[in-house]
């Protein structure tokens, strides 16, 4: 079963994610030869994965640590690495347009927040407060700025933000 399809910026290869072996594994396939490579390979489940905006690079949801963490692959070296290490759940994460920064979700302190982080690593910077039941998704990445969206999963009620990248 393949689930989460995105293309590359210049869409020249397709990720996805598989449970072919009994767990969610990230695999990179090139849509003209049909070949499908693992990017990763391990008893975790491996999951959301993001193209960089240049192509170079994915980030991705691994729960190896035992909760899980952003982690980032990058094509040139064929090596992947965990981005965040902090209590609570990572997930969802959005590039910048730029490809210097990324947005994810994160219920380390104890509700689900959004939060800023260079792709360089570092320490993460929460950019919402307080969001309610614990509900919030991140929208579109625009090229102005970024636009996270906020929603209330029971009332069905919206709330936009906007935060500068400069």
């Amino acid at each position: 079963m393949a689930f989460v399809v995105g293309c590359g910026s210049d869409i020249q290869n397709i990720v996805f994610v598989s449970e072919v072996d009994g767990d969610a594994e990230i695999y990179v396939v090139d849509p003209e030869s049909g070949v499908a490579e693992s990017i990763t390979d391990n008893r975790s489940q491996d999951t959301d994965p993001v193209w960089s905006p240049d192509g170079e690079q994915i980030l991705y949801v691994s729960d190896s640590s035992g909760v899980l963490e952003i982690s980032l692959f990058d094509r040139k070296s064929e090596h992947g690495s965990r981005l965040t290490n902090i209590p609570g759940d990572d997930h969802s994460p959005r590039w910048s347009p730029d490809g210097e920064d990324l947005a994810f979700i994160s219920n380390q302190d104890g509700n689900a927040e959004v939060y800023l982080l260079s792709a360089e690593g570092g320490r993460p910077i929460r950019i919402t407060d307080k969001t309610p039941d614990d509900s919030v998704a991140i929208g579109l990445l625009m090229e102005n700025g970024w636009h996270s969206l906020e929603l209330e999963r029971w009332k069905k009620r919206a709330f936009g933000y906007e935060i500068p990248t400069a």
